[in-house]
């Protein structure tokens, strides 16, 4: 398994699929921020952590885009019928499930007409928006594989360039200046290359086929940190400032700038990820057991929201910890943790089933 598994990916998945749980955990810890008093350092230090979160799903996208878009020469039909067939089953498969219990636990009637038009307009599950966004990637790599091949790494740079400054600064240059009031017109923007389906894959194959560990030396991993940091810090004043003029009234609301450095921090990650796991041997003894996991990884994204829902123990797990006074931040990390565990149990237990394991591959 280790020689033909690349284990740092695998620890990425896990570190990954973490924080898309902590991100599902609203006003118990991804929202708790909203909280406290925006002069108090739980304020701040929890914004940090929820802005912080946020580079999950790219970092998917970036592991799909190393493992995915080297020089494989998969014919279209193959293509469809072993990656883009087998998303769109699960995908069939998840929604249908999670549709089942809603029914159950709102006692709705049963009706296909609004599961296919929910399924084919909309998501049965906010977090199974991914599997159309895989899907739409999927069909996109015969397009994708040869634009990477065929860039200079000067123009990976420009890429990384355009979206700091299209989705990073700018829109924060122009909140300041016009409150939201007038954005740049749309039809200027190179939307396209903007895309997380285009920009996240095509990054996370310029970070695995194009640097070495050469490249990866301290004096840049420091550099790469610090502009990291500030891009996080950028977003965190901009949320702070944006709640004293429009407030937070939702989630949702608070979410405008939590994105807008989102790329630097997802490279930083792969990147140190990698240089810690390479550079340290003691990580590799643990080699099995990250495999195992990051194995699991798409199956405990899928099911860990069943588990947050409807495992009513790990919830007043979480109770419990707070009620004794541990802090709760940290007991939000233990309550992800605790659903993480029971995600990947219940995964591993699926994948028994010889029909699920040849779809999914658990």
């Amino acid at each position: 398994m280790n020689k033909t598994k690349k284990v740092y990916l695998e620890i990425m998945r896990i570190i990954a699929v973490f924080f898309v749980i902590f991100n599902h955990t609203s006003n118990n810890g991804f929202f708790l921020f909203s909280l406290h008093p925006t002069n108090s350092l739980q304020f701040w230090l929890y914004l940090f952590i929820s802005i912080f979160c946020k580079f999950s799903v790219p970092l998917f996208f970036m592991i799909s885009g190393a493992l995915l878009l080297d020089d494989k020469k998969d014919s279209l039909k193959e293509l469809y019928k072993k990656k883009i067939f087998n998303i769109f089953i699960i995908l069939l498969t998840f929604s249908f499930v999670y549709y089942i219990f809603d029914i159950y636990n709102n006692q709705l009637s049963f009706s296909f007409n609004v599961f296919f038009s929910r399924l084919y307009s909309y998501r049965l599950k906010y977090h199974l928006w991914y599997l159309y966004a895989y899907i739409a990637f999927l069909i996109t790599i015969p397009f994708l594989r040869s634009l990477v091949k065929n860039l200079k790494n000067k123009y990976f740079y420009y890429m990384i360039i355009l979206s700091i400054i299209l989705t990073g600064i700018l829109p924060c240059l122009e909140y300041l200046i016009f409150h939201g009031n007038i954005t740049l017109n749309n039809d200027i923007r190179p939307s396209w290359i903007l895309q997380s389906i285009i920009l996240y894959p095509c990054i996370g194959y310029y970070l695995e086929h194009r640097i070495t560990l050469e490249n990866n030396k301290k004096n840049n991993l420091l550099i790469l940190c610090a502009v990291n940091m500030l891009g996080i810090f950028i977003s965190c004043y901009m949320t702070y400032l944006k709640g004293q003029i429009d407030g937070f009234l939702t989630e949702s609301d608070s979410q405008t700038f939590f994105g807008n450095f989102i790329l630097l921090n997802a490279i930083f990650i792969y990147i140190i990820t990698k240089y810690i796991y390479t550079n340290h041997n003691i990580l590799h003894k643990f080699d099995n057991l990250f495999l195992s996991v990051g194995k699991c990884s798409f199956g405990i994204y899928l099911i860990h929201v069943f588990v947050l829902e409807n495992f009513s123990f790990i919830y007043h797990i979480f109770c419990f910890l707070k009620n004794l006074g541990i802090n709760s931040m940290i007991s939000c990390f233990i309550y992800c943790f605790i659903i993480m565990c029971c995600s990947y149990i219940n995964t591993l237990i699926i994948s028994k089933i010889p029909i699920i394991k040849k779809i999914v591959g658990f």
